[in-house]
């Protein structure tokens, strides 16, 4: 059995990024400090892990895509489609891979919240990888 990670990759983004959001003024500004935050967590391969140092996973890739991918639909991400949009493209790049082009999920442990808990921790991978993909090809981001 693998030790799970201290914080969930979501839950320390959060908080880093509402220290940092409390110092700025506008609306913008802040969505702009989250994202800019979130795209960062992504690595060169495309892999996001549960923090630094971490492993990488499915599961945390998937959100962290998901994630941009939604603010990349907003007004404001597409502004910042620059920096979004390539760490969108290294995701789903590395998803396809990690998981033999949809053929093969295997699941990590990664800490939840109790919203988003399952009894099945074997489909985490599958669903999260799904509504990554979903997401992203909503907003005609696939290609």
């Amino acid at each position: 059995m693998h030790p799970s990670p201290p914080k969930h990759l979501l839950d320390t983004f959060v908080s880093a990024a509402c220290a940092k959001v409390s110092r700025l003024e506008d609306e913008r500004s802040s969505f702009r400090a989250l994202a800019s935050l979130l795209a960062s967590a992504v690595g060169s391969d495309g892999a996001t892990g549960g923090g630094p140092g971490l492993p990488p996973s499915i599961e945390e890739t998937a959100l962290t895509v998901d994630a941009l991918a939604r603010m990349l639909a907003s007004s404001d991400g597409r502004r910042l489609s620059g920096e979004l949009a390539p760490a969108v493209a290294r995701g789903l790049r590395w998803l396809i891979e990690a998981t033999d082009e949809g053929r093969h999920f295997p699941a990590a442990p990664i800490g939840l919240s109790f919203a988003k808990l399952w009894y099945s921790e074997r489909l985490y991978p599958l669903i999260f990888t799904a509504a990554a993909l979903e997401q992203v090809s909503e907003d005609g981001q696939l290609s």
